[in-house]
């Protein structure tokens, strides 16, 4: 395992993650929904890398989002938990339905923040 990957993935994560909330917080109408989430997507691999890091697994750098999901399962299925479905879904997004789908892209970039910190601290590699 290579420290310096996982604390490199975390940082990059956690930028990501403080740039999104910010984002977040504005008014809906202010808000580049394109960007924001294709930030959020790259902030969650980001955090599922850092964890195959842990495991001395090579990175997978954003590959499939799904994939690196199943990876993850496979060391812990506490990571089944996690819902990426409407990112894997989600072809075209309505005017009306952005706010609702930023809601769940943020929601999904905290859940995943939560679990891979709490589990990367549980193996001793990285905490807060």
């Amino acid at each position: 395992m290579e420290k310096r990957n996982i604390d490199e993935l975390i940082d990059n994560a956690l930028a990501e993650y403080d740039q999104v909330m910010s984002e977040y917080n504005k008014p809906q109408e202010d808000v580049v929904m394109f960007s924001t989430c294709h930030i959020i997507e790259r902030a969650i691999v980001n955090l599922l890398d850092a964890f195959l890091v842990a495991h001395d697994e090579v990175p997978l750098y954003g590959k499939d989002l799904q994939g690196i999901q199943k990876r993850c399962v496979e060391f812990d299925p506490v990571f089944e938990k996690l819902d990426f479905t409407f990112i894997y879904d989600l072809q075209v997004h309505s005017d009306d339905a952005q706010g609702y789908v930023l809601h769940d892209y943020v929601k999904a970039l905290k859940e995943t923040k939560d679990l891979v910190i709490v589990q990367l601290d549980s193996m001793g590699v990285w905490s807060e």
